[in-house]
């Protein structure tokens, strides 16, 4: 008898606490979806309001807005790096394979101009693997590359350099082009694609590793 109330006790715990997650997500989806309409600096106000939730409510199922800042970045982080892993396919030249994933990038920012800036403004470039440093999105860029170039990513102490600076570049130029439209969305994605891979040229001649061809 005690067995049995025990294992009914274990269910309704679990039952629980599923329902708990479903809602923590329901929460994290409510919370995007008023990010893209209100812009970066939507409150848990306006989350509250698209969970059909009281905003306290909010509070039982993240302990901080800190906390729920957080989940909502590395969700929308890691949904966006699906995106990009897709342009990731096999290129005929280490330029195509560096272009593939930047055109995903700007693409997104350019569509989903709020969520960019958020990301943005969360620091989202740090991994999500915990105690990692390095920059989640122009990593993906530097395993796009290494398969033309397997000796330069082999030495990570080499390769961060030039990690940390694509990061930067491509994110400055996608958040002044969102202020300053000129170019049009291909022109923009041309000229981070060269100045890229200029970059790279350059980290490999100082590395004294040859360049792989353009063209090949």
């Amino acid at each position: 008898m005690v067995h049995t109330h025990d294992s009914l006790r274990a269910r309704r715990e679990a039952s629980r606490a599923n329902r708990g997650e479903e809602r923590r997500r329901e929460i994290i989806t409510a919370a995007i979806a008023a990010i893209e309409t209100e812009g970066p600096a939507a409150s848990t106000g306006d989350f509250a309001t698209r969970a059909g939730l009281n905003r306290t409510h909010i509070y039982r199922h993240f302990s901080s807005k800190e906390e729920l800042d957080r989940e909502v970045t590395l969700t929308l982080y890691r949904e966006h790096k699906a995106r990009i892993r897709a342009g990731m396919r096999e290129h005929q030249t280490a330029m195509a394979a560096i272009r593939g994933p930047i055109a995903h990038h700007v693409t997104w920012a350019h569509e989903h101009p709020n969520l960019f800036q958020f990301l943005v403004s969360r620091r989202y470039a740090r991994s999500d693997q915990p105690g990692s440093s390095e920059s989640g999105f122009a990593f993906e860029i530097a395993l796009a590359a290494k398969q033309y170039i397997p000796d330069f990513f082999d030495q990570r102490g080499e390769a961060d350099g030039f990690i940390v600076a694509v990061h930067g570049l491509i994110d400055a130029s996608i958040q002044w082009w969102l202020d300053h439209p000129g170019d049009t969305l291909d022109q923009l994605i041309d000229r981070l694609t060269t100045q890229s891979w200029l970059l790279l040229r350059q980290r490999l001649d100082e590395s004294g590793i040859a360049s792989p061809a353009t063209t090949r």
